[in-house]
């Protein structure tokens, strides 16, 4: 092996020095960027009669809690005349008291907890070697389920199949077709429901009746066409993902090019939409992979489970009111590492949406000649072919083993940019015919379509809630490194080909061109091996159809996995799958278009378009309120995601004398009383949560009840029963049986806030007790004293432009844990050795008020950072900030950016309230401390989380930030 890699090292250095020129003429700076932040010092300190301004987010967006400074005026806590600055000197040592707590309990040698996440997973199979209907997933319908193929498809709302009796015409299906008589759980639906409708925005068709039961009918672009009953059916992806009351036609009079499938299943935006109807589960989350051969399995997913950590964001614009589409904004298009000279508005003026349906990516007009000019400039070297349907550039590649082609990448809103395989980029018919797989709109009006041949082999993530749709690389396998080892020899013969080819071509290319072509060594060039572009007849299953909660299986319908498949696979063709396809193409521009016209009657109905050991509190700085009990008894919580347990205070006015007694007097009046609550029940001191979860055998208490204790680190305590209650958190948002603390008596706890919410990854926190909703996913963002922010949880309302991080598990403890690989002051990279953030890692922590760093880390930050400061005048340290100094007589500071690189190739850019500590007019402070030994973990803290959103997707073992979180 050492041998190989010498082999590797030599052919690398050639490179290097045979292009060392051109890779310098390539590096460039980005030029007329700004390094620094402008800040108003009068913003530091926000005036205690400032007016509140609510955050829009948590008021608008559903499962969404206010979020307020508790001394800020903003805060329930605080009374109608403004309260005492808080004594920062003592927030703090409170802070360095938390910060000492985490690093002990880091410290100790606890057995390392192992939680398996859930997940329902269905194989996802390719359906026709492009065509249109490409993509097929088996459901079970009914009462004994009937598995039923179904075409996929983003672009159709109804979910229908054939049923018995065909009263007219029916195409052939591998299947027999779905009898509704033997299924125990069909039910036609009404004409008169709501369902019945709203047919009319699923389908371009108002509903009709047929002896008072709902009647629809639907037509597709290619003249195809369903009618038949609007019914409800038990749906069955899995053993555990089973849902009663599915809205679907069961269409009696069916034609078109279905043939060999049962249906389709709809999963577009409307409310009839698949993802639509199971919202509560799934939250109108849904992902697939469509594989790049039909001898490959992919996977359709609904929910988050099993979701890249690696997928970027583009928002979901709208096309056309009223529209199911999921739209997008294209914003660029990459070949061979340039950028295309193509004017925004060739984009913005038409929109493009992405569609599971479309095979061949459509364009404006300008945008696919610069595509297809810069493509074939690249592609000189090889003689072309003659165009086939719309596909006009063309190559001949015979006797080639080989084809090097410019890489191929699409930039979307949001900061996005998504490489296209290289399955993406040509479309072959033959080893003559190999052809650009792009066309262009005959209309500069007509709107651009990311179709599926483009999708290949990428996630595509479709977050109807959080209006997102977003992409990650390698989307069919999960298990990477498995598939490395088993390929190793392979693989590496491969690498080694595919450097020596490479070598060839810059060689041959010229210092000039090719400092144009790369930056800073990155390979713009895909090396295919020409036999892959052949599909395998063998069927190899994905392993993620295996692995992941509500996924199913896709294929390809014409591919070695499909279930249609009987006997010797019959080559479709492609010049008739191009034909359809153009005609869905039609079908969407046209009901896109201002303009629409009324479509045929074939099928006796309307057919027309409706397009429109000791814990550790610390200071507590952020407050949620949270009605507990039945009725709604609102309490002010304070997060805490280094917390497992939610308690709060209980007076026990009333109750029997068994129980601890607190004072009931007019100062506890709000405190939460438990025999108030009609819901309120004890946990006993038998059962199971008791004895795994608490283990509180060693806390005095009665013999029946559960009993807890918390002791801080500042020497603050809470002591209580373990008892569970209605918890609710918005009218929506109501949950039963939620465990949490209830506490008897309580030692230097703020008397103004009622308790804690614990929000860390114990199986006893909040977030875990309510993930059969919420999926264990949560974001927040911590405002300024001034504002409020807000903790939402769900995926509901999280940015497009979060970039995540993976978390990193922590033995002992249920902390989030994170990787900081850099930090960079005014836009230069700080010289930290990676070592010195690899041990011990670091966490982020919504209760530690200052980021503190290991000493290394901390010298190089505050080096680098004074010396960009040194106009300004230094004062004295404050308790652990040592770095200070004093405005007076100045109007602004000019204060270098500070940002923070994570694990993934996440860098966080933070908002210049999370570099200074303000403490008064005359003492500003670098808002970071050093730990006072290498061993202790760095921790991300809450001031520099402040203005952020910061999400948590413990399922998905990740944590995001974007910026601008709380408006």
């Amino acid at each position: 092996m050492s041998s190989a890699r010498n082999v590797l090292n030599i052919i690398i250095i050639i490179c290097v020095c045979f292009n060392w020129g051109s890779a310098n003429g390539a590096q460039k700076r980005e030029s007329g960027e700004i390094l620094t932040h402008t800040i108003e010092l009068s913003s530091l300190f926000p005036s205690s009669s400032s007016p509140c301004v609510l955050s829009t987010r948590a008021s608008n967006t559903k499962s969404s809690l206010h979020v307020t400074h508790r001394h800020g005026t903003c805060s329930s806590l605080t009374s109608d005349k403004a309260t005492t600055s808080p004594d920062h000197a003592e927030i703090l040592r409170l802070d360095q008291a938390r910060v000492n707590s985490i690093h002990s309990k880091l410290s100790k040698k606890l057995t390392d907890r192992v939680r398996q996440s859930k997940s329902t997973a269905l194989p996802a199979k390719d359906g026709s070697i492009f065509g249109s209907g490409n993509y097929v997933v088996s459901v079970g319908i009914g009462t004994p389920k009937r598995d039923q193929s179904l075409i996929f498809d983003t672009g159709s709302d109804l979910t229908w199949i054939q049923c018995e009796p065909c009263v007219q015409t029916c195409y052939s299906q591998k299947e027999p077709i779905f009898n509704p008589s033997s299924s125990s759980s069909y039910y036609n639906v009404s004409c008169s429901s709501a369902a019945c409708t709203s047919l009319s925005s699923a389908t371009g068709n108002s509903g009709s009746c047929s002896a008072s039961t709902c009647v629809y009918g639907i037509q597709y672009g290619d003249q195809s066409f369903s009618v038949g009953f609007l019914a409800k059916e038990k749906f069955t992806l899995t053993s555990s993902n089973v849902f009663d009351g599915v809205y679907f036609g069961c269409g009696e009079n069916n034609q078109g090019l279905f043939t060999g499938v049962a249906g389709l299943l709809g999963l577009g935006r409307d409310k009839l939409s698949f993802p639509s109807q199971t919202a509560t589960t799934y939250n109108k989350i849904f992902s697939y992979c469509l594989p790049s051969s039909a001898s490959y399995t992919g996977h359709l997913t609904f929910g988050t489970a099993g979701i890249s950590r690696s997928v970027k964001f583009t928002p979901i614009s709208t096309i056309t009111e009223g529209t199911s589409f999921y739209g997008l904004d294209i914003v660029g298009i990459t070949v061979g590492g340039q950028k295309l000279a193509i004017a925004p508005t060739v984009f913005s003026t038409p929109g493009a949406l992405i569609d599971s349906g479309t095979v061949i990516t459509r364009l404006p007009p300008k945008a696919y000649a610069a595509l297809k000019d810069a493509f074939k400039a690249k592609m000189s070297q090889y003689p072309s072919a003659s165009g086939v349907s719309i596909l006009d550039t063309c190559f001949d590649l015979s006797g080639l083993k080989t084809v090097t082609i410019p890489k191929v990448a699409f930039s979307f809103s949001g900061g996005a940019v998504v490489e296209l395989g290289p399955t993406g980029v040509l479309y072959a018919f033959k080893m003559s015919q190999v052809c650009l797989a792009f066309a262009g709109n005959s209309d500069d009006t007509n709107a651009a379509i990311f179709g599926n041949v483009q999708q290949q082999t990428l996630e595509v993530v479709y977050d109807g809630a959080g209006g997102r749709v977003g992409f990650a690389p390698n989307g069919c396998t999960t298990n990477l490194n498995n598939i490395a080892v088993r390929n190793s020899k392979m693989s590496f013969a491969r690498n080694l080909l595919n450097i020596i080819i490479l070598l060839c071509v810059y060689l041959n290319r010229g210092f000039t061109e090719g400092a144009q072509e790369r930056e800073s060594g990155r390979v713009d060039y895909h090396t295919i091996q020409l036999s892959s572009l052949s599909p395998s007849s063998s069927c190899v299953p994905s392993s993620k159809e295996y692995d992941t909660k509500s996924s199913l299986r896709v294929v390809h319908k014409h591919g070695a996995c499909s279930p249609l498949r009987s006997g010797k696979a019959v080559k479709p063709d492609r010049a008739d799958i191009l034909r359809r396809d153009q005609a869905r193409v039609d079908s969407i521009h046209s009901k896109l278009s201002n303009n629409l016209e009324d479509r045929l009657t074939q099928t006796g109905l309307p057919v027309k378009d409706e397009s429109k050991s000791k814990e550790d509190l610390g200071s507590g700085s952020y407050i949620v309120t949270i009605g507990i009990g039945t009725p709604t008894h609102n309490q002010p919580l304070i997060i805490d995601t280094g917390s497992d347990l939610t308690w709060t205070k209980c007076r026990q006015c009333g109750r029997s004398r068994r129980y601890i007694s607190l004072a009931c007097n007019s100062k506890n009046k709000d405190i939460f009383n438990p025999s108030s609550s009609t819901s309120f029940n004890t946990v006993s001191s038998t059962s199971r949560v008791c004895r795994d979860d608490i283990r509180s055998t060693d806390i005095p208490c009665s013999a029946t009840r559960c009993c807890y204790r918390i002791n801080y680190n500042d020497n603050s305590s809470s002591k209580g029963y373990l008892a569970e209650d209605k918890f609710t958190i918005t009218t929506a948002d109501v949950f039963s049986g939620i465990h949490f603390g209830c506490s008897e008596k309580e030692a230097n706890i703020n008397d103004n806030t009622a308790g804690l919410l614990g929000l860390s990854s114990h199986v006893l926190s909040f977030p875990s007790q309510t993930a059969n909703k919420y999926n264990n996913i949560f974001s927040y963002c911590f405002p300024s004293p001034d504002r409020t922010g807000h903790l939402t949880f769900g995926s509901t309302g999280i940015s497009s432009s979060v970039k995540y991080t993976p978390i990193k598990s922590l033995p002992k403890t249920h902390l989030y844990g994170l990787d900081i690989v850099g930090i960079t002051v005014g836009g230069k990279k700080l010289e930290i050795p990676s070592t010195v953030f690899s041990h011990p890692r670091a966490i982020i922590d919504s209760g530690t008020v200052i980021t503190r760093l290991p000493p290394k880390a901390y010298a190089a930050l505050r080096g680098a950072f004074k010396e960009k400061m040194k106009n300004y005048t230094t004062t004295s340290a404050v308790e652990l900030l040592d770095t200070c100094y004093d405005p007076k007589g100045f109007d602004t500071m000019s204060v270098p950016k500070v940002s923070f690189s994570f694990g993934g190739g996440t860098t966080v850019e933070l908002g210049l309230n999370g570099i200074l500590y303000p403490l008064n007019a005359s003492h500003v402070c670098l808002a970071f401390a050093g730990n006072d030994n290498d061993g202790d973990l760095a921790i991300f803290g809450s001031f520099q989380q402040m203005t952020l959103q910061v999400m948590y997707d413990t399922a998905g073992g990740r944590i995001g930030f974007a910026q601008n979180g709380c408006s």
